[in-house]
């Protein structure tokens, strides 16, 4: 009868670790849109201060109009390119998150985020901006240059869509969904 509750008991202890493993998930890759204008979360909880989540960051491909792709158009331009993204970092004060910090990340391949509190839950939302606006800041700031811009402000589009992925956390673990 012993061993039948020490068995039990295992198998109690063994679900319970396997649950609240499944909340904590590995590094993860997010792919952008066709127009933009998306948003990803990761939650992460640090077990440190100046926890690290250092981001790699994949170009993707911009074509400078769909209206000349679907009619075959002289014209129509692709770019290889980063896509621009608003990194907003909020941390949980025990009701509700906080907004700490709000920054760009712009015509980079790498990029760190950097949390500050030890032994907090944090929220990042990381907002892909719309393909036109950073096709139109790129232009505007001399990152790359068409010879035709006739076809620039119809319908830009990410063709190869854009990617980041987090790499090793330092001092933090991700969660797959909000723990509040």
């Amino acid at each position: 009868m012993k061993s039948l509750k020490k068995i039990g008991l295992l198998v109690v202890v063994c679900t319970l670790i396997v649950a609240a493993l499944s909340v904590v998930t590995s590094a993860k890759t997010y792919t952008g849109t066709k127009y933009g204008y998306k948003s990803d979360y990761i939650y992460v909880h640090t077990t440190k201060a100046n926890a690290t989540i250092p981001l790699t960051i994949a170009k993707g491909t911009v074509r400078t109009s769909e209206n000349a792709d679907r009619y075959d158009c002289a014209g129509s331009t692709s770019v290889p390119m980063y896509a621009s993204y608003e990194v907003k970092i909020s941390r949980w004060n025990g009701s509700s998150y906080v907004l700490e910090s709000n920054y760009d990340i712009y015509c980079k391949s790498t990029h760190t985020i950097n949390l500050k509190k030890a032994n907090s839950d944090y929220k990042i939302q990381i907002y892909q901006w719309k393909v036109k606006t950073t096709l139109d800041s790129y232009i505007n700031k001399g990152k790359i240059a068409f010879s035709d811009t006739m076809y620039l402000r119809e319908s830009p589009y990410w063709y190869k869509l854009p990617k980041y992925s987090t790499g090793t956390l330092k001092n933090c673990s991700m969660y797959s969904k909000n723990p509040h």
